[in-house]
């Protein structure tokens, strides 16, 4: 007998045995061609409806999973800080007046397609426009909005710190607050207000790391007049525009700030905004990532 025949003899039998002692066990078997073998016929236990079910961990039962759904279908409730203002203005109806605000937009778009930046001017215009006629206007693109906004809301956070308030947070810009005209504008062009809010806060934690940056490069330098009016503008800032209690953006500002200030210097830096706000002195310490160690030696 030939090595080949005899290898088959072996497979036959095998086959035959693994058969017997499935019947024995009451469990089906089924001959299957494995690729991997070269298309050779190999016996293996069919499957049934339990083995083929996956294990549920216990907080992923029917009922858990059932749950978990449901929540997942419902539309999640947008979250915007507590400065926000939900957006009034009068219904729309000047026909003019929206003639007017496309006719910006549409140069402002213009313009930004030829390489101009967006221009405080249009931005200040078309506000007031849609404030007293109640036009709402479309950029055409998601991204052009969202940068127009962004640069607004730049406008209005370089005019708050060029102001420095002695303590008024209705610091007016374009003929209303500065909160309501970015408010407003957010509601004007289209813009989602959780969308929105995280635009300003956004820019607001950029400023605010920028901004003790530049105060500890005055301190650094002897120049605590700078320093103060550095941090004066911060201030004034985080009173129009207030981050929320342990904000995602103010705990990114405090891991940048590590990596360039030592707990010494931010606490110093601590204590100038303190002086000049102690009750804005919780936005600082989230800001400047200080342990409460080091917080209490400042006291």
């Amino acid at each position: 007998m030939g090595l080949g025949a005899l290898c088959l003899l072996l497979v036959a039998l095998a086959t035959k045995a693994v058969m017997a002692l499935a019947a024995r066990g009451k469990r089906k078997l089924v001959v299957r061609r494995d690729r991997s073998l070269g298309g050779r016929e190999v016996v293996v236990a069919a499957h049934n409806k339990i083995q083929s079910r996956p294990l549920i961990p216990l907080h992923d039962s029917p009922s858990n999973l059932e749950r978990r759904q449901q929540q997942q279908r419902r539309p999640r409730k947008e979250e915007v800080p507590a400065w926000w203002r939900p957006a009034s203005s009068p219904s729309a109806g000047d026909s003019f007046a929206q003639a007017e605000a496309n006719a910006l937009v549409r140069a402002v778009v213009n313009k930004r397609l030829g390489g101009v930046d967006f221009d405080e001017e249009d931005a200040v215009q078309l506000r007031q426009i849609c404030r007293h006629s109640g036009a709402r206007v479309d950029f055409g693109t998601e991204n052009t909005r969202d940068s127009f906004f962004r640069a607004a809301v730049g406008f209005v956070l370089s005019a708050c710190s060029r102001l420095i308030s002695s303590g008024d947070s209705e610091v007016e810009y374009g003929g209303e607050s500065m909160v309501s005209f970015v408010c407003g504008l957010a509601a004007n062009i289209g813009l989602e207000p959780a969308k929105a809010a995280s635009i300003v806060n956004a820019a607001v934690a950029a400023r605010t790391r920028a901004g003790f940056l530049q105060a500890w490069a005055n301190v650094a330098q002897e120049k605590m007049s700078d320093a103060m009016s550095d941090i004066r503008q911060l201030v004034c800032m985080h009173r129009v525009f207030p981050p929320e209690p342990n904000s995602p953006h103010m705990e990114m500002v405090g891991r940048g700030l590590e990596a360039h200030l030592t707990p010494q210097e931010r606490l110093e830096l601590l204590q100038i905004y303190s002086k000049l706000s102690a009750q804005g002195a919780r936005v600082a310490e989230e800001a400047l990532s200080l342990p409460s160690s080091w917080i209490s030696l400042g006291d």
